[in-house]
């Protein structure tokens, strides 16, 4: 069983009280209790962890949903819920559409002072160069 019973049996030659006898088997309940616990305790504890990798793994993919924006040549373009992109370019500091001047002068932000190398007949070309 355990330690109580090797003691119990290194015990049987030598004449115990009956006190000593009933503490001895006292201890011996307590320790087969406090190991059936013990199992039951891991097994519970494994079945705990289990369910909280599972937990963890769907918190994970609740909390990363797509990026609602993707970067490119400095800018941000947003996607379209049904695929693709739109084509208005957006500030990369607070996200607001950026603003060319009729297409004639390079994409900025007046908010941010953000300017950006590009026009809006470059925009058709980086949009195709952007993860579908």
């Amino acid at each position: 069983m355990g330690i109580i019973s090797d003691i119990r049996e290194a015990l049987k030659e030598i004449p115990l009280s009956d006190i000593l006898r009933e503490r001895l088997t006292t201890a011996e309940r307590t320790i087969e209790q406090l190991e059936k616990e013990n199992v039951n305790l891991k097994q519970e504890n494994a079945t705990l962890k289990e369910q909280n990798n599972k937990f963890a793994e769907q918190l994970a993919q609740f909390r990363m949903p797509r990026d609602e924006f993707v970067e490119a040549r400095g800018a941000l373009f947003k996607r379209k819920p049904e695929g693709g992109y739109h084509e208005t370019v957006y500030c990369p500091s607070c996200k607001m559409p950026l603003s060319s001047f009729g297409g004639d002068f390079p994409y900025s932000c007046d908010r941010c002072k953000v300017h950006l190398d590009f026009f809006l007949k470059d925009v058709p070309a980086i949009l195709k160069e952007l993860p579908q």
